[in-house]
């Protein structure tokens, strides 16, 4: 188990009361970010703690934190392949720190692993912040504290979403394959059965860094129903809503 240094703990633990909006916690082998970050995000009512390496992921979970910034070349193991062990654990909203030189690369790399956003140099406290209360927003999410928010998934007339996995099984215990966008919107209306979603908010949480259009997203919905398609399911569980958008007509219970 990595351990954050005591310097660190003793400048950046949060107050007993829990954080109104943002608990973030900072893992970056840089002091100097770690500081700058978390002293910005404290000031401007977040919790914040930073840490030079990576905890045990039950600690992300027992302590309330709502968002993971993630430098991805800490000095001790590869930022990347420490995301692909919080994704398998924790469905904490992740965003990276990436470098100059490898920007490409970790950046494709990360949000392929579950990454939700990114910063790239130069980094600055302002944009961490607007970045990571939008992905709140995008999820619906307040600070997350054991069981107040589904981890594993959820189970749907049939089906079945893991989400530390990304897997969807059909009524016949099938894998269907889903791209990345199409997760997105299904996770989206698995969180809001049976309320309708605007195409507004469906674009947001699929693709929140492309300039896309509604006939996009019609086109992605429409994928994402014949996917959906099953002998033993309702012929059409993802309803077109006139004049909002889109709404997820099933019963929803959530996998813990």
């Amino acid at each position: 188990m990595y351990h954050p240094t005591s310097t660190d703990r003793t400048a950046a633990a949060p107050s007993g009361r829990a954080a109104p909006g943002l608990n973030v916690l900072v893992v970056t082998s840089d002091r100097d970010l770690r500081e700058r970050f978390t002293t910005y995000l404290r000031s401007h009512g977040c919790g914040a703690i930073g840490m030079d390496a990576m905890p045990a992921t039950s600690r992300l979970q027992a302590d309330g934190f709502n968002l993971l910034v993630l430098d991805v070349q800490p000095e001790s193991l590869d930022g990347l392949e420490l995301l692909r062990r919080v994704r398998m654990e924790t469905d904490i909203p992740v965003i990276l720190i990436t470098r100059a030189g490898r920007d490409d690369v970790d950046c494709v790399a990360g949000l392929e692993l579950g990454a939700d956003d990114y910063l790239r140099e130069p980094l600055d406290p302002r944009e961490l912040l607007a970045r990571g209360r939008a992905i709140l927003r995008r999820h619906g999410m307040a600070p997350v504290f054991p069981l107040e928010y589904p981890r594993a998934g959820w189970r749907f007339m049939g089906w079945e979403l893991r989400r530390r996995i990304r897997s969807l099984k059909d009524p016949t215990g099938q894998i269907v394959k889903l791209s990345r966008n199409e997760f997105a919107l299904l996770n989206l209306f698995l969180e809001s059965p049976r309320r309708p979603l605007s195409r507004l908010q469906l674009m947001r949480a699929s693709r929140p860094h492309d300039d896309i259009s509604d006939r996009s997203i019609d086109g992605q919905i429409l994928r994402l129903r014949r996917k959906l398609q099953s002998p033993l399911s309702p012929p059409q569980m993802i309803k077109t809503h006139r004049g909002i958008g889109y709404v997820l007509d099933a019963d929803v219970d959530p996998l813990f």
